[in-house]
């Protein structure tokens, strides 16, 4: 397998802890606050670590010449649909963030990177799962186009050896 899927598996790995922790942010806030805007975060991060997992079940199972087929085929085009439009909620994520990395910055009246860590490692990874999803979304497209293209080639070579 190339280094570049290997990469990939690493990246939607890394997706899913940080999905995870996340998921379980938002289900403590769901039981205190109860409220809708908890469990819509709590659903779309279990969306993403869904379709990050579906990213390392496609290399694993389909990588190389194995295209994606049938309700596997279904199963990825709306997670797929799902996370372009969770992206608007990373960025969202993001921008908050950043607004109350602004609100301390003014408030101890220094720098927002000479903040203390504890303060700015939800920044961080709230900057890590954006570009991690749109690396995620890259790459489950050319991996499904590669998967198509091997089957494409395996399958003409099959067709010219017999005759």
């Amino acid at each position: 397998m190339p280094l570049k899927w290997q990469l990939f598996r690493l990246l939607c790995f890394l997706q899913i802890a940080c999905g995870m922790f996340y998921t379980l942010s938002s289900m403590i806030w769901f039981f205190n606050q109860g409220s809708f805007s908890a469990l819509l975060f709590l659903l779309i991060w279990i969306m993403i670590m869904s379709l990050a997992t579906l990213g390392v079940n496609l290399i694993n199972r389909n990588y190389p010449a194995a295209p994606v087929e049938g309700k596997l085929k279904t199963v990825f085009n709306r997670l797929y649909l799902v996370n372009i439009l969770a992206v608007a909620l990373l960025f969202a994520r993001l921008f908050s963030e950043w607004k109350q990395i602004s609100f301390w910055a003014e408030a101890t009246h220094i720098s927002w990177y000479q903040l203390p860590f504890s303060l700015l490692y939800s920044f961080f990874l709230a900057i890590f799962a954006l570009l991690a999803q749109f690396l995620i979304l890259y790459g489950l497209y050319v991996l499904r186009l590669e998967l198509y293209r091997n089957f494409q080639s395996k399958k003409f070579e099959f067709e010219e050896s017999s005759t």
